[in-house]
């Protein structure tokens, strides 16, 4: 049995995968393991050549004198509507791929930012018993190109949501540490700035600066660790983070 790994780490030990690679496209059409509901079942896909994968757990085994690096696939952040007809393989031992220079090509996301839940404020915020965060809503980018609303404190930026709004992007452009999302509606929810009729603009800046803050229960049998980095978008603070809960 092989050791399970981080992405970032499996990346480190492939022979040509760059550092902390989290998407991959597909050299050939192929299977991966990925299942889409046709009708009233799951039928097995066969993905297209150069089809976007995001590597969602891997596994290295030792083969001979060299290791073996194997891996797990999920479309990404893509519309909910169209996720909800997906089933991923979930299995290392019995359903993974080899992740091999013949079968994928690292890339990296023109957009950086796509599928990072923002949430306005800057950082998370204790409720009044110190046990978690104070729940916000947030939005994130879609690798489809839709903004959708989210309203789940526990949303994280590797799993699809149900929005409570959504809207279609038009053009995403990306200068620097700054991402330009420009859509036709306004959502409300989000602090749009209109530039034209039937065009309406989100400016997502990084900020330089992080937060951290710890969470613990009185008696101090369960505690939780929340992260972020913030950013600016349309002069209004945003941040981008999670919480890490434990029993200790």
């Amino acid at each position: 049995m092989g050791e399970w790994l981080t992405t970032a780490m499996a990346a480190k030990q492939s022979k040509y995968l760059p550092s902390n690679t989290t998407y991959v496209r597909t050299k050939k059409a192929m299977t991966v393991g990925i299942k889409e509901k046709v009708g009233s079942k799951y039928k097995l896909v066969k993905v297209r050549k150069n089809t976007l994968l995001k590597i969602s757990a891997t596994s290295v085994r030792e083969n001979g004198n060299s290791d073996q690096t194997t891996a797990l696939f999920t479309y990404g952040a893509i519309h909910y509507a169209r996720a909800q007809k997906i089933k991923y393989a979930n299995s290392l031992t019995t359903q993974a791929t080899l992740l091999s220079k013949a079968n994928f090509k690292a890339v990296k996301l023109k957009a950086p930012m796509r599928t990072l839940i923002f949430r306005p404020g800057t950082g998370f915020k204790a409720d009044e018993k110190n046990f978690d965060a104070i729940p916000t809503s947030g939005f994130y980018l879609t690798l489809a190109k839709d903004v959708h609303l989210v309203d789940s404190q526990q949303a994280t930026d590797t799993q699809n949501y149900k929005p409570t709004r959504s809207v279609k992007v038009t053009e995403v452009t990306v200068i620097g540490n700054t991402t330009i999302v420009d859509y036709k509606k306004p959502l409300k929810g989000l602090p749009n700035k209109k530039i034209a009729k039937n065009h309406y603009r989100l400016t997502i800046k990084q900020l330089k600066t992080t937060g951290k803050l710890n969470l613990d229960m009185s008696d101090g049998t369960y505690n939780a660790m929340a992260s972020w980095t913030n950013y600016q978008i349309n002069n209004k603070p945003y941040y981008n983070g999670e919480i890490e809960y434990s029993d200790d």
